[in-house]
């Protein structure tokens, strides 16, 4: 039997670099458009929707902003809760068989959200008609215009006694999507629009066939395909990968992963090619151990090995062969958004950075990550909003310029011909797209949990754009308990009326004497 890795030894290089590949990070596995770039991932998440095209497209490069954009106007992309109690996309087509076989994992979060803010199933079937009929009439719907018509219903009473309004409409909108009655598609600015799940294939379309939810005669049998499109699309992964990925637990995941081996060496029917999975012969999955540390390798296992009990890795057969062709493809340079799967989808990343390396890009542990740079498979700086590179370990390498290749890398050619004006320029539109200052004006938020999310659910039904809230950043290494940061954004033209309305709803506050929240608007650092 091979030697147990020890779990406090970080894991080879070679897995970084072999989980580039199965991505779709390089030339030879890029996916040939964004609805296959997804689908190859299964669930890609999904929760900061200015990162969605950049992790599409990194993974799709052929392929353009304008063709993310048609993918989820066709309804081809959505962007839900399927699993995780986290925002990811996914194909359609994946959609609800995913979602069924995952949905009792969030099952304590609903008899919570019934318990303390009054989410039954009674008003959740409200909040089902009023949005349905509301879509019937005027399509795909923005979140704002979807709150006010619960609380013109009113959806948003006093629950015991207690305002739980701002609760309430988050949890509404979770367990809505969490239960296939809404989903978001089409996009409109830096918003997904809310529609209609149920016209999405069923739930029994899926590679299972019919009864996948838990409990059912193909929930077996839809974990294994989960497994399955997980190993091929991020391995090397292990069984603890795979808990953290799906919430399963970790006997179950470890289940699934043998059943998935045993799935790849079968032919996919064609009735799964519409969830994702062509027809034909599907690459098979292979056993595989990490040796020698951080510079060591791995080694498929061979027939009839005995595995390890613990450390065993699982990838797709020909993942050898592909990192010995493309592995300087592998080792090149990526620039990667917030929130990408080469680094959240795993719960071992001692791959690709140390403890260091993560609280780079989550300096807060609040689950706000930075956009990322990585080279020869290891994380060599991150981008904080609004800032340049922050490089690991502090000053950035130092070493003689030499610029090779044509002229597309825009930073290269503004260098070249001396352009900063131009180059600035194409920032800000960048920042544009982005929104991002200065081409969006954005006021950040600190103060007590409940004082800031009464905001943010104000600023939500004006039609403003909310990310959190979080915790904030420590002070002296300590989080203060009960707090909270959040950002609104505004486009420059409703700049002075996102002003307005915090300067109103702080005056209130004020006069009511509730507890107070701090305002800064534009703030140089934004978390």
């Amino acid at each position: 039997m091979p030697a147990a890795r020890d779990s406090s030894a970080p894991l080879p290089i070679e897995v970084s670099l072999a989980r580039i590949i199965s991505q779709g990070l390089i030339p030879a596995t890029a996916a040939p458009d964004v609805v296959q770039a997804v689908s190859r991932q299964l669930a890609i998440q999904g929760q900061q929707v200015s990162a969605v095209p950049h992790a599409l497209l990194v993974r799709a490069p052929q392929a353009t902003p304008a063709d993310v954009e048609a993918a989820f106007a066709r309804g081809d992309l959505v962007r839900s809760w399927p699993m995780r109690g986290t925002v990811h996309i996914t194909t359609a087509a994946d959609h609800h068989w995913l979602r069924a076989a995952l949905m009792h994992r969030t099952d304590a979060w609903v008899r919570r959200s019934e318990a303390d803010y009054g989410v039954d199933a009674a008003l959740c079937e409200r909040a089902a008609e009023v949005a349905l009929g509301l879509i019937d009439d005027q399509g795909p719907l923005t979140r704002s215009v979807l709150l006010a018509a619960w609380q013109e219903a009113g959806l948003m009473e006093a629950f015991r006694g207690e305002d739980v309004s701002s609760y309430r409409r988050r949890h509404l909108l979770v367990r809505l999507q969490r239960e296939g009655i809404l989903v978001q598609g089409p996009r409109a600015g830096n918003e997904h629009l809310i529609m209609d799940a149920r016209p999405l294939p069923d739930a029994d379309s899926g590679p299972a066939g019919a009864g996948v939810a838990h409990g059912g005669a193909g929930h077996r049998a839809a974990c294994a395909h989960i497994a399955y499109r997980y190993a091929a699309g991020h391995g090397p992964v292990s069984a603890e990968d795979l808990a953290r990925w799906t919430t399963l637990p970790k006997t179950q995941a470890a289940r699934a992963l043998e059943d998935a081996v045993e799935l790849g060496e079968e032919q996919a029917p064609a009735a799964a090619e519409g969830a994702g999975e062509p027809a034909g012969s599907r690459v098979p999955l292979v056993r595989a151990v990490a040796e020698g540390g951080s510079r060591g390798g791995l080694r498929v296992l061979g027939p009839g090995e005995s595995a390890p009990k613990a450390g065993l890795l699982y990838m797709r057969a020909d993942l050898p062969d592909l990192l010995s062709a493309h592995r300087g493809a592998a080792q090149a340079t990526h620039f990667l958004g917030s929130f990408d799967e080469l680094h959240v989808g795993y719960k071992d990343r001692s791959c690709l950075t140390d403890d260091d390396g993560e609280r780079l890009i989550c300096p807060a542990s609040n689950g706000m990550f930075r956009p990322i740079l990585v080279d020869r498979g290891r994380l060599v700086a991150v981008r904080p909003v609004g800032e340049g590179l922050l490089w690991k370990g502090g000053a950035a390498p130092s070493a003689r310029v030499v610029l090779l290749g044509g002229p597309e890398p825009v930073a290269a050619q503004a260098l070249v011909r001396w352009d900063q004006v131009g180059f600035a320029r194409r920032d800000l539109l960048e920042r544009a797209d982005l929104h991002l200052p200065p081409a969006w004006r954005v006021a950040r938020l600190d103060g007590p949990v409940r004082a800031v999310e009464s905001l943010l659910a104000q600023a939500e039904a004006d039609g403003f754009e909310v990310l959190g809230p979080v915790a904030p950043p420590p002070v002296h290494g300590q989080v203060l308990p009960g707090a909270a940061r959040a950002l609104v954004r505004a486009p420059l033209s409703r700049g002075k009326a996102l002003a307005t309305m915090l300067g109103v709803r702080l005056r209130d506050r004020s006069a009511h004497r509730e507890e107070p929240v701090r305002v800064e608007l534009d703030p140089t650092r934004l978390w």
